[in-house]
């Protein structure tokens, strides 16, 4: 998948002025945005499954913890709760949810004039 992502992407960049901004649909979620893709699960379930006061435990960590609010990981929400509480919801690609977040990290390096610090902070890390 992550291929074929890549192979779009240089395609689109081929293009003069045309430019990739995302993958997919966004991944990161608060747990109200979760329980309505999820559908039939409310937020106060998740957030019972989230801070263990339900549930088997092991709930997926927040990506982003700020000002009493916590973004999760649609991909690992969705994963847990397929394989963990036994839902019935579709499983997320987790290569399109690495995919989107590395392109939407691209545009906010490319707006800052820092694509060459983005290049060396990934080589590092990677």
């Amino acid at each position: 998948m992550l291929d074929a992502i890549a192979s779009v992407i240089a395609q689109i960049r081929t293009v003069p002025g045309l430019w990739p901004v995302g993958v997919g649909e966004d991944d990161g979620v608060t747990l109200g945005d979760a329980a309505r893709r999820h559908g039939g699960r409310t937020q106060a379930s998740l957030r019972q499954l989230a801070t263990g006061q339900r549930g088997p435990g092991g709930f997926p960590e927040p990506l982003i913890e700020a000002d009493n609010i916590s973004i999760y990981s649609w991909a690992e929400i969705s994963e847990w709760l397929r394989t963990r509480m036994g839902d019935d919801i579709p499983s997320e690609n987790p290569d399109v949810a690495l995919a989107d977040a590395l392109v939407k990290v691209n545009c906010r390096a490319r707006a800052a004039h820092r694509e060459d610090g983005l290049r060396h902070l990934f080589d590092s890390v990677a």
